[in-house]
């Protein structure tokens, strides 16, 4: 299971799609309990960008 602690914040990018069609304007993190348990979860931090 997952939860994410915050909203995901994106810019679409309209016109030929790239490589990157969507932009993470704030950092975010979540938590994974997959490789680990409901205890002792892992996070996941992903910067902006």
């Amino acid at each position: 299971m997952s939860s994410f602690i915050n909203a995901l914040l994106l810019k679409v990018h309209t016109g030929a799609l790239g490589e990157r069609p969507f932009e993470l304007l704030e950092a975010f993190r979540c938590w994974s309990t997959i490789g680990a348990s409901e205890a002792d979860p892992r996070w996941i931090s992903v910067s902006a960008g």
